[in-house]
């Protein structure tokens, strides 16, 4: 829920009544700063913010305290430590609240905080974001968070204006069932809604498996990306859709008259994609293969690991990266429409490969029976013990 704009008094008496109801309470806005308070004592309110989340400091959070009146609001902003500072405080009750992006990203709304400011210097309050468990717990309406599944957490915006779109995010994967009849692997599909401002939570995803997710919201789309959701806790990724310039149709026979099938529709654009493959080390690696599925354009890098794709479509895509000594690798990117973007892929996971093998045999010829060249039976043999087979041995053609 987002707080429409109130003129600053209603606002923070509103504030205060929330805070006297904690379960009506939401996170204190306040865009503007009043004037000062008298200060009859220096008193300091200090403390640092956290995104427990990612186990980092809010930087740039707004730490926003009141009085008990509503007469005086006080703003700090955190730095990059996460850490903030008021002063100029009298002893006394005040409510305390911050507000950042990164909650709305999330989609939670924190109650203001009620704290006492003793006669003293300096009173400590330390703020956050909730942990993983704890905003799993509260949106999936679930105590004690399963190691086998996550939470999906993020928006669905246009590309073009930002704008938040109502739409549908498609989770895709593959599980295995073993039964009486055998193992199996079951293919799982779940829509999720989002909201009117594009927010969507999609509870009970497995985790720690490659799940693929696309949006849509109307006619507008995003490609299909890779992503995992981590164990007992969340993972968030925003979706951008777009409208594509033109569409390929794909058939599966293009050479028949009648009857052709249509197989895959391919998305185009003038958005443009540039950028570097190279391994943990940092060395380039030339002639990968840099597609982006769904969009029938790719490149093969050049000596210096670079590549440049153009023609593709706005919105959120999945690079994919194939070269020969490492695993294939998938990179979520959002394109802008005439925009370019850049991505550094590193493609660390190498894979075992084999040393090439020679094989020298000495061939020997016999003659059939038959005398014409038509029909004499030849049989090549491999004195290595390799067997040939029709007229022709490991490429070896059977030459007069």
């Amino acid at each position: 829920m987002r707080a429409a704009q109130l003129p600053m008094a209603q606002l923070l008496k509103a504030q205060l009544l929330r805070a006297r109801l904690p379960q009506q309470a939401r996170r204190l806005l306040v865009t503007s700063f009043l004037a000062s308070t008298s200060v009859e004592a220096q008193v300091a309110v200090t403390g640092v913010v956290t995104d427990s989340v990612t186990r980092h400091p809010l930087a740039g959070a707004v730490i926003q305290l009141a009085d008990s009146n509503a007469a005086h609001v006080r703003t700090a902003t955190a730095d990059s430590l996460g850490s903030y500072r008021i002063n100029g405080l009298v002893p006394g009750s005040y409510i305390i609240a911050f507000f950042h992006p990164a909650l709305d990203t999330l989609g939670i709304d924190l109650a203001p905080r009620r704290i006492v400011v003793r006669d003293s210097s300096e009173h400590r309050v330390d703020l956050g974001i909730p942990s993983a468990g704890t905003i799993v717990a509260q949106l999936c309406k679930s105590s004690a968070p399963r190691d086998s599944v996550g939470l999906l957490l993020g928006h669905i915006r246009d590309a073009d204006t930002r704008q938040p779109r109502s739409g549908t995010v498609t989770l895709l994967w593959m599980e295995l069932l073993i039964g009486q009849g055998g193992v199996r692997r079951n293919r799982q599909q779940i829509p999720v809604k989002s909201d009117d401002m594009g927010w969507f939570a999609a509870c009970s995803v497995p985790s720690d498996l490659d799940i693929t997710a696309s949006a849509e919201a109307g006619d507008e789309a995003s490609g299909v990306v890779e992503l995992r959701v981590p164990a007992g806790g969340l993972l968030l990724r925003d979706f951008d859709v777009s409208r594509a310039d033109s569409t390929i149709t794909v058939y599966e026979d293009t050479t028949a008259a009648t009857g052709r099938i249509p197989i895959a529709t391919l998305r185009r654009g003038s958005s443009r994609l540039t950028g570097v493959v190279h391994n943990d080390k940092g060395k380039p690696i030339a002639n990968a293969d840099v597609s982006v599925p769904g969009t029938g354009v790719d490149e093969r890098t050049r000596e210096s690991g670079t590549f440049a794709l153009a023609g593709l479509p706005a919105g959120t895509q999945s690079v994919e990266v194939r070269a020969i000594g490492y695993e294939p690798k998938r990179v979520a990117v959002d394109l802008t429409r005439e925009g370019l973007t850049t991505v550094d892929v590193v493609l660390d996971h190498p894979v075992q490969t084999l040393d090439a093998v020679k094989i020298s045999c000495q061939l020997r010829r016999r003659e059939g029976h038959r005398r014409d060249r038509h029909h004499r039976r030849r049989r090549i043999d491999r004195e290595c013990g390799l067997p040939c087979h029709g007229e022709t041995c490991a490429g070896v053609a059977d030459q007069d």
